[in-house]
């Protein structure tokens, strides 16, 4: 369907969905819905018009890496206080415009880097799915991040950034071995089974 769009008329798309699950909780808290459903599928079609129709050519991939960095700044000054603007900084909600668009200039930044071919940068993609249903888990995700690392203690602490960097390194690490280890024992075992079964006449 989103294909099916034009130009014009997937900008207006995009524009109401921002408004709606972005803009709006951001300045006033509130939203149409708070569905991670609903909000996946703004993702998706954010990323899809970005595949189908590119960015402005004009902005460069340092000025993607200079939003980034910027906006982590002012994200991290005002958690420790310095900066007066917290609740509108705050990064715990996804759907926040400032988290957005975190999201959309660290993915364009990587977009735009010329990386060749690399066995273990694709090895380590192939279980970035893998990761994502690990640890977004329900009951995994409780654990983690409420009685393992107990990451709301640090709202208001000066490394915030720092251990939420280091959490988030430790959790894709381990996670990414876990999933590998799954397609290696289990996964690739089972298909070789039914790969090796003799075709029925």
């Amino acid at each position: 369907m989103l294909v099916n769009l034009n130009k014009k008329d997937y900008k207006i798309l995009l524009i109401i969905l921002i408004i709606c699950f972005s803009l709006i909780p951001t300045f006033l808290h509130n939203g149409i819905s708070k569905s991670y459903l609903i909000w996946f599928i703004t993702l998706y079609c954010i990323a899809g018009y970005i595949k189908l129709h590119g960015i402005n050519e004009k902005i460069k991939t340092h000025h993607y890496l200079i939003t980034f960095i910027t906006l982590s700044l002012l994200v991290y000054l005002s958690t420790i206080g310095i900066l007066p603007f917290k609740e509108f900084m705050n990064i715990y909600s996804p759907n926040k415009i400032n988290t957005l668009i975190l999201a959309i200039s660290i993915f364009m930044f990587f977009k735009k880097i010329k990386i060749n071919n690399s066995n273990l940068i694709n090895l380590i993609a192939s279980a970035t799915f893998g990761v994502y249903l690990i640890h977004d888990e329900p009951l995994m995700r409780n654990f983690l991040w409420n009685n393992l690392f107990k990451n709301a203690s640090y709202q208001n602490s000066s490394i915030l950034i720092p251990y939420s960097i280091v959490v988030c390194l430790i959790i894709y690490v381990v996670c990414t071995i876990i999933e590998l280890l799954r397609k290696t024992l289990i996964e690739k075992p089972i298909l070789n089974v039914f790969n090796t079964r003799p075709k029925v006449k």
